[in-house]
């Protein structure tokens, strides 16, 4: 009877065991892999420079809006932080604005006004280079929401180009470029789809101005300052691996 009772305690105390070793929950990985991929609509919230002149600041107000898309990438070093590095671009365009100049020629009849008519034609883009401080907080109890917040640093570049056609005399094509220092911020929800996707919503606001010049050769050809500070709607997946 003693030897049947050591057994049986000896078989509780191996099953007891097995148990435990099985209820040990797997650590999670420490770091994780970070991936971003977002469209939408962005804002160009600089105002129109008082020197735009008059028959020119229609064109510019159709260039103050277009589509977004952004990537993102980086590691997620805890359930609540992350470190990213994003790429940004906002493009504007508008193409075959018609306006008119008026001119003195000289004749054999003595001087003349006569109407020019231009088309002008422009391509601009912003793209931003940040790195960033993600922050995820779950706004539900099962954590299938997440409200995530973001800071970040970088620069900011302009590019335009521009086509320019007077009536009766040709075309000239030329490019005004330039970069200065970006600030970023924004914040946006995401919604759990599986246990590595995630469905984004986003709003970002970057702070960014540059000293921009063309690729001209004429004698007014100086720096001037063009405000790059836009707002972006975006949605998108992130992949956390």
């Amino acid at each position: 009877m003693k030897k049947i009772y050591i057994a049986a305690l000896l078989l509780i105390s191996t099953t007891t065991s097995v148990f435990a070793q099985e209820a040990t929950p797997v650590p999670e990985k420490p770091v994780h892999f970070l991936l971003s991929v977002n469209g939408g609509f962005g804002f160009r919230t600089a105002r129109i420079s008082q020197d735009v002149p008059q028959n020119l600041r229609s064109h510019f107000q159709q260039l103050r809006s277009g589509p977004v898309i952004s990537l993102e990438i980086g590691a997620k070093v805890s359930p609540s932080t992350a470190f990213t590095l994003s790429y940004s671009s906002l493009s504007m365009g508008n193409e075959n604005f018609v306006f008119t100049e008026q001119t003195t020629i000289g004749t054999p009849l003595g001087p003349r006004v006569v109407t020019i008519i231009n088309r002008l034609s422009t391509n601009d883009r912003i793209s931003v280079i940040t790195g960033n401080w993600l922050s995820f907080v779950p706004v539900n109890d099962n954590g299938t929401v997440l409200f995530t917040s973001k800071l970040g640093i970088g620069a900011a570049t302009f590019r335009s180009n521009n086509t320019l056609q007077v009536d009766q005399v040709g075309s000239t094509s030329f490019i005004v470029n330039g970069t200065g220092l970006a600030l970023t911020g924004g914040g946006g929800l995401d919604f759990k789809i599986s246990k590595s996707l995630f469905f984004s919503l986003n709003a970002e606001f970057t702070q960014a101005k540059a000293n921009v010049r063309s690729n001209t050769n004429s004698a007014n050809n100086e720096d001037a300052e063009e405000g790059l500070s836009n707002l972006r709607l975006t949605g998108g997946l992130r992949l956390v691996l």
